[in-house]
């Protein structure tokens, strides 16, 4: 549920949200609850354990994504870097070099890197490194050496149950480990 909520949230344009989502409401496979009106259709307002965390995860990666405008890209530039009003992403393989044909078209490939850069008008630059691990075992990553960046702060792990607020640091360049069917949000430290 949380690695959903990421690949929502972390994508480009709009995320699509229905009440509810923010608390893993389902509606038990039904798309067309609208003319429900009994228990299938209706907001749960006494909360399980699993989700108030999943609405408290919620709550925090709404405000990331509203705190880095790299998450939010609404015009892409070139591959040489960002400019005000136009946002690079990069994508990265495990070893943390640049995805190559080959990385795209293995069906080995299961972990990937995207390091998104927005400059705002102000030329305040904002980076942030999205890492997901689609393999069933925990692995090591490289993350991406980039030319302005020095360290690399987790930001968040979607195998923590509840959000850790404390960013841990990495120098860029350096290895992590990253849970089996995890996603990972770093945000980067300039030099």
């Amino acid at each position: 549920m949380r690695n959903l909520l990421a690949t929502l949230l972390f994508s480009s344009g709009i995320p699509m949200i229905a009440s509810g989502d923010e608390r893993a409401k389902t509606q038990h496979g039904n798309n067309n609850a609208y003319c429900q009106d009994n228990v299938l259709s209706w907001v749960k307002w006494e909360l399980t354990e699993f989700e108030a965390n999943i609405e408290e995860t919620f709550s925090y990666l709404t405000r990331l994504r509203s705190e880095n405008a790299s998450l939010r890209p609404v015009n892409f530039g070139n591959f040489e870097g960002a400019t005000p009003g136009s946002d690079l992403i990069r994508w990265y393989n495990q070893s943390g070099g640049l995805m190559t044909d080959d990385d795209w078209n293995s069906t080995e490939t299961r972990v990937i890197q995207r390091l998104s850069e927005n400059i705002d008008d102000q030329g305040h630059h904002n980076l942030t490194l999205l890492v997901v691990n689609g393999s069933e075992a925990e692995v090591s990553l490289t993350l991406p050496i980039w030319e302005t960046v020095q360290s690399y702060e987790r930001l968040w792990d979607s195998s923590d149950s509840v959000p850790n607020i404390h960013a841990t640091a990495y120098k860029a360049g350096n290895n992590v480990a990253v849970s089996e069917c995890s996603v990972q949000l770093f945000r980067a430290v300039a030099l």
